[in-house]
């Protein structure tokens, strides 16, 4: 946050915003990618644009509500790229189940530098720093797109009347048939809930208990330490494509749903009054890469599977929309109001607040466990073809 903001004040408010400039955005996006402009120029326009705006953020120091609405505007702008950058992916892979982790893995990397990078300057995070390298970096993304493979429309209008349904994809999603898709879409939105727990709270909480590594004279602060969960990223991305070969679509959304459950009964009894328990704090943290990718990673590659070629930008954008839009939307908010209740005269009670978070993720699981039984998609990498 900028110096001057009170971060408690707005954290809520800030991390909702992001699932309100999804909602707002992604769908729109996702059409123009199916429909009318290639994707990669659209990538490269938007990223430069949220790389502006993203620099003007930098710049407010004093205002709140400045500094809340031009961040809504950079999040606009730079939200779809996310599921742009799935289209290009997918558009230009022979084998995308098994192709597409391992190019997931480099943006993987890209976590990792970054956070080791302000987790290794002391009190980097809590200024404008990182905003200034991420405007950076943002821009680079926005020049280095255009050279990006030309991945024109799928879809043609042709003498289809252009309606707000069918700009918005809905129209490919009123064909779907069947009860495991809506299965697969309500647990999503369910499990974000307790991923937005882990992205507004995860790091205050690792701050508040004071968890910290020594290694070789150098201290990593949470910053750096989280890092480690992009490792493990890595290393789930590499065997990805041979669990869904093996095991089929189900199972590894099912164990990437259970990890969220299992890493927060972990963070709940991690942290008790005597100190940090590092080895169980880390365990957790650890088990990012199974959460991450074995949900949202191969939800992506469900997602392109399901569907025809010329909606799949849709589809991408749908399932960002259901996700980091609406889930993210819910799941900050509901975060706020949990962090809220639990917070006393010394500060939350963590425990409560990751018990609750827990509890959720375990009903996603069993919600998605119980009522997806698709079997068309099972084996999603011999669907791909």
């Amino acid at each position: 946050m900028s110096k001057g903001l009170h971060f408690d004040a707005v954290i809520a408010t800030a991390y909702s915003l992001q699932g309100l400039a999804v909602i707002l955005s992604s769908l729109v996006v996702g059409a123009l990618a199916d429909r009318c402009f290639s994707a990669q120029k659209l990538l490269g326009v938007l990223a430069l644009a949220s790389a502006l705006f993203l620099y003007i953020l930098g710049q407010i120091t004093t205002s709140e509500p400045l500094f809340l609405f031009v961040l809504l505007v950079h999040l606009c702008l730079y939200t779809p790229t996310i599921p742009l950058t799935n289209t290009i992916a997918f558009g230009n892979m022979t084998d995308a189940p098994r192709q597409f982790a391992r190019v997931r893995l480099f943006g993987t990397l890209g976590w990792i530098v970054t956070g080791v990078v302000v987790g290794t300057r002391a009190g980097a995070a809590a200024t404008v720093w990182p905003i200034h390298v991420a405007t950076f970096l943002g821009a680079a993304l926005g020049l280095y797109a255009f050279s990006l493979p030309d991945t024109p429309p799928a879809a043609s209008v042709g003498a289809q009347r252009m309606s707000v349904s069918r700009l918005l994809g809905l129209d490919v999603l009123r064909e779907v048939k069947g009860r495991s898709f809506w299965a697969f879409a309500l647990a999503s939105l369910v499990i974000m809930t307790p991923i937005s727990f882990y992205f507004a709270y995860s790091n205050a909480f690792l701050d508040a208990i004071k968890a910290h590594v020594t290694l070789l004279g150098q201290s990593f602060e949470p910053a750096a330490i989280q890092t480690l969960g992009q490792v493990s990223e890595i290393l789930c991305l590499l065997i990805l494509p041979s669990l869904l070969l093996r095991f089929g679509i189900k199972a590894v959304i099912v164990m990437g749903m259970a990890a969220w459950g299992v890493r927060y009964l972990l963070f709940a009894f991690g942290a008790p009054e005597s100190g940090p328990i590092m080895s169980v704090l880390i365990i957790s943290i650890l088990l990012h890469g199974v959460c991450q990718d074995f949900f949202l990673v191969a939800g992506q590659i469900y997602m392109n599977v399901r569907f025809p070629a010329e909606a799949r930008a849709r589809a991408q954008s749908f399932f960002m929309v259901l996700t980091a839009g609406f889930g993210a939307l819910i799941g900050s908010n509901v975060a706020g109001v949990v962090f809220n209740m639990t917070a006393g005269a010394s500060g939350p009670n963590w425990m409560v607040l990751w018990l609750v978070s827990a509890a959720v993720g375990f009903c996603a699981l069993l919600l998605f466990g119980v009522l997806f039984n698709e079997r068309k998609h099972a084996r999603v990498a011999s669907a791909a073809h």
